[in-house]
């Protein structure tokens, strides 16, 4: 491959990511709207489905925010019904927030809805299309250093803002 056409495919990758991530991020905070949460509650539940309960400063720290940050959206799930803070088991000076009932279903919901938007996208494309796009994007995942027992690229946050470490990927 030569230089002009290397440069030239960089070009239309990077116009489509940007151009599907940008729609993905549209979707994704409609959906969430639709359920009365805001993008960062949405990563939050959805962690404490996946995870189970954790301590506020592990959860703070799974987010890439800071303990402040990460209060006031427990306090807002909270508020809403969707979390619950107990005392750690072993130390009950620690707080540990999981789901409730509520808050599972909130998120099973959720999920499912972004699911069935997301099956909707692939419908658009033939059957041999979405499979080669979803191989595709997953090397792709794998390729940017996405790795599956953590939420974040926690090397390319610290690339982005290294001087603290915490980047606000929901602009909250």
């Amino acid at each position: 491959m030569t230089t002009t056409s290397s440069h030239r495919l960089s070009e239309q990758f990077l116009e489509a990511a940007q151009v599907l991530l940008r729609a993905l991020q549209l979707r994704d905070r409609a959906c969430c709207a639709d359920h009365g949460l805001s993008p960062t509650q949405w990563h939050t539940v959805r962690m404490l489905l996946d995870e189970g309960a954790q301590p506020m400063h592990a959860l703070a720290e799974r987010l890439r925010v800071t303990r402040s940050t990460a209060t006031r959206v427990v306090d807002l799930l909270e508020k809403k019904g969707l979390v619950r803070r107990r005392s750690a088991p072993r130390d009950r000076r620690s707080l540990q927030v999981g789901l409730t009932r509520h808050g599972e279903e909130v998120c099973r919901e959720l999920l499912s809805s972004l699911e069935h938007a997301s099956a909707q996208m692939l419908l658009r494309l033939r059957p041999s299309e979405r499979e080669a796009c979803v191989r595709s994007l997953e090397q792709l995942a794998r390729a940017a250093g996405r790795w599956s027992d953590s939420y974040l690229p926690v090397d390319a946050l610290r690339s982005l803002r290294p001087e603290d470490g915490e980047v606000n990927w929901f602009n909250e």
